[in-house]
């Protein structure tokens, strides 16, 4: 089997995958896509299971890529594939299937202030099933035990700290069954031990056999998510050099 390695960054960011990791067919595909008011360019290939992160300017950066990836926005230029089609020309259908392979981890958590935590958990698996299954429910109230939830799941989430919204949108996200999860954020301002817990979760997902991809769109140091096997790390932060051969 064919196989690459991925290595980039700058020489002083922290270390990305080094071992050999099997090409599979891209998932998702970003080509020369440039956002609104940005300089900088986003080539990316996100296989089956690869975990990525991009430096971006700040959270409008950040929320502005998310809505061009879930096709409610245009980038300024480039694409963006799935299935080696351009999301724009797919049909209401194909989008409504491309988005329900997506899953969303921010840190403002995202969830609905008049249903109850439960819930706002457990609301995109019963768009798609009449009844959500009792492994799927005990995997749910697993997660929330090992991130330290100790509240009332049938309350509403006014009541939640920041922190506690975010592991509420994490373990949506993790059994909703998205091929992709995106975590949109800063986290570096959270409690260290629940940081903490929270990485171990998402670590411990995202290297099962079968998991799904993960894309870490961060704007601060994120140096938590150096214990991370990332398959690549990019910034978009600053404008990228003139490539070899351009001149002024």
């Amino acid at each position: 089997m064919k196989h690459e390695y991925i290595m980039t960054g700058a020489a002083n960011d922290h270390p990305v995958r080094k071992e050999p990791r099997p090409i599979m067919p891209g998932l998702l595909q970003f080509k020369d896509l440039v956002l609104t008011g940005m300089t900088s360019s986003l080539n990316l290939s996100i296989d089956p299971g690869s975990m990525h992160q991009i430096r971006m300017h700040n959270d409008q950066a950040a929320d502005l890529l998310v809505q061009v990836l879930f096709a409610e926005q245009l980038p300024e230029s480039g694409v963006i594939l799935f299935e080696d089609r351009e999301l724009t020309s797919l049909s209401p259908d194909e989008l409504a299937r491309f988005r329900r392979s997506l899953a969303l981890v921010s840190v403002r958590g995202g969830l609905i202030s008049n249903l109850k935590l439960w819930e706002n958990i457990t609301l995109p698996l019963l768009y798609h099933h009449a009844a959500i299954p009792v492994a799927v429910e005990e995997q749910a109230m697993a997660l929330l035990e090992k991130l330290g939830y100790t509240g009332n799941i049938w309350a509403l989430p006014g009541h939640l700290a920041p922190m506690e919204r975010v592991m509420a949108a994490f373990v949506r996200a993790a059994i909703s069954g998205a091929s992709l999860i995106l975590y949109a954020g800063n986290l570096d301002e959270t409690a260290k031990p629940q940081r903490a817990a929270l990485l171990h979760q998402i670590q411990e997902l995202h290297l099962r056999p079968g998991a799904p991809a993960a894309l870490f769109l961060t704007t601060g140091n994120e140096q938590h998510l150096e214990t991370l096997p990332l398959s690549s790390l990019q910034d978009l932060r600053h404008p990228q050099p003139a490539s070899r051969g351009q001149h002024d």
